[in-house]
């Protein structure tokens, strides 16, 4: 998935096809919010993908999701409670298991997972941290929620072996390092799984280097013409464009 203000410019593309879909322009919000946050997954029970922009008015303590279906042309708007409590949530968000997950603090700077259910649509509480760690992300790693955590000393990962239970994180590895060696970004090969993830850590020099996003991607090769709904939705292909010219 891409956007850009400038332009006001939305698509979703699979990059091994090169195929993509123009989304349809989002109705504007016109009250000023404080956070913008675009996501995209997919709805297990529908079996549809979404797109969401989330805004965030902390004033009066609301959320409105602006929800795309994937294949349609129109965005609904759904308007959600904001907790009081929470100061601010951490984005990009992690989908897994049929919903989006942040990592948010509150007003005691508590780290707090916080999640927006697209069977629900709800933004709720969804589990403390492991052992209250904050200084961290959300990842999916074999077939499972983890929790990768951070500090100059020592970096390990965190695995939810049961889905929503608490009490069920359990450290899975751990990389000592020295100050020296605060990497800007890691690799990780898991040799059970044969995964492969790149992250960025929070010393990452975003002056020195610009920012940039690191997303979990899964190559395939099914035509976004299967999830096309409605009959005004157009698949152009990124390779025909560039023969065109």
């Amino acid at each position: 998935m891409s956007s850009t203000k400038e332009s006001d410019f939305s698509l979703v593309c699979n990059p091994i096809t090169g195929e993509f879909i123009r989304l349809p322009k989002q109705p504007p919000i016109l009250t000023h919010c404080e956070q913008i946050s675009w996501c995209f997954g997919f709805h297990p029970k529908t079996n549809q993908y979404m797109v969401m922009r989330i805004h965030i008015f902390k004033h009066d303590h609301r959320m409105v999701v602006q929800m795309h279906t994937v294949g349609t042309s129109t965005w609904i708007n759904i308007e959600v409670d904001y907790p009081r409590h929470l100061t601010y949530v951490f984005k990009p968000p992690t989908y897994f298991n049929g919903a989006l997950h942040w990592i948010g603090r509150d007003v005691d700077r508590n780290a707090l997972i916080w999640i927006f259910d697209f069977d629900t649509e709800q933004f709720q509480f969804f589990s403390n941290t492991p052992e209250g760690q904050g200084k961290g992300t959300i990842l999916k790693f074999r077939d499972s929620l983890c929790f990768m955590y951070f500090n100059e000393l020592l970096i390990s990962m965190w695995m939810m072996e049961r889905y929503g239970v608490r009490e069920s994180w359990t450290p899975i590895f751990q990389y000592s390092i020295t100050r020296s060696q605060l990497p800007s970004c890691m690799a990780y090969l898991d040799r059970e799984s044969q995964e492969f993830m790149i992250f960025a850590t929070p010393w990452y020099d975003f002056k020195a280097h610009g920012k940039f996003q690191m997303l979990e991607h899964v190559p395939t090769l099914i035509p976004l013409n299967n999830i096309i709904i409605v009959d005004n939705v157009k698949v152009q292909n990124i390779y025909s464009l560039d023969n065109s010219n």
